[in-house]
């Protein structure tokens, strides 16, 4: 029975479809679009008192003023003392550890200040041989 009423409501809408196309195509001056269908009117605003626009009248521009030249002195070059350019011996900074950053993360997570941590692992670095992280949180929870 469900079917059926299924049936009828579809062919009855599908009927209409068809009504309306074949009415829109014998009717092309009715059913044209009048304006372009890309472009809708979503509303106006309507105002009962006039908008008034003042404007000013544009003012005289001022002359500007014209400086003087001022006398100058003749300038004279000192010839400067040259300094012999010294080069500084480039200071070469200690390699960390390849386990020091990762070291520092760790005690991070144990709750230690970013500086107590780079702190405490450079006093385990320097006085211990490390090998491994587990290595140096035993270590570390010593000191």
């Amino acid at each position: 029975m469900e079917d059926i009423i299924a049936q009828v409501v579809v062919s009855g809408v599908l009927l209409y479809w068809f009504f309306c196309l074949c009415s829109g195509y014998n009717n092309p001056e009715k059913y044209a679009f009048k304006k372009d269908p890309d472009f809708f009117e979503l509303g106006y605003i309507e105002r009962e008192d006039p908008v008034v626009v003042y404007v000013e009248e544009p003012r005289a521009k001022k002359k500007p003023k014209v400086k003087k030249p001022r006398p100058t002195k003749p300038k004279t070059k000192k010839p400067k003392a040259e300094k012999p350019k010294v080069k500084k011996p480039k200071v070469e900074k200690p390699k960390k550890h390849p386990l020091f950053d990762d070291c520092c993360s760790a005690l991070k997570s144990l709750g230690y200040k970013a500086t107590q941590a780079k702190q405490i692992a450079k006093q385990v670095f320097d006085d211990n041989d490390i090998t491994s992280i587990e290595q140096f949180i035993r270590i570390a929870a010593k000191v």
